[in-house]
């Protein structure tokens, strides 16, 4: 287990642990997002989901905001995921 040194890098590591969780429970691929719905946003969303290895037929989206704008949200959620060969989204806010 790598060594950790300040906040941020323990609560990543916890969050890559129940993202596993979550994926071995659901046998789904796991995405988080946790920060402000701004520009930019949806391009981390694509890139994540174009990184993923060994996709599996479900997708499970769990997305913590304070807020943002509503066309980032809508080109994340909408044409990023939706367009993709996901037959099944599982979506919750946090």
């Amino acid at each position: 287990m790598p060594t950790i040194g300040n906040a941020n890098g323990i609560i990543e590591q916890q969050l890559d642990c129940c993202t596993r969780e979550l994926e071995n429970e659901l046998v789904a691929d796991g995405l988080c997002f946790s920060g402000d719905i701004a520009y930019g946003a949806d391009d981390l969303i694509r890139d994540a989901m174009e990184e993923r290895k060994n996709k599996r037929a479900k997708l499970a989206v769990v997305l913590e905001t304070s807020g943002g704008y509503i066309e980032v949200a809508q080109r994340m959620l909408v044409p990023k995921i939706l367009t993709t060969s996901i037959p099944e989204i599982l979506a919750t806010p946090a």
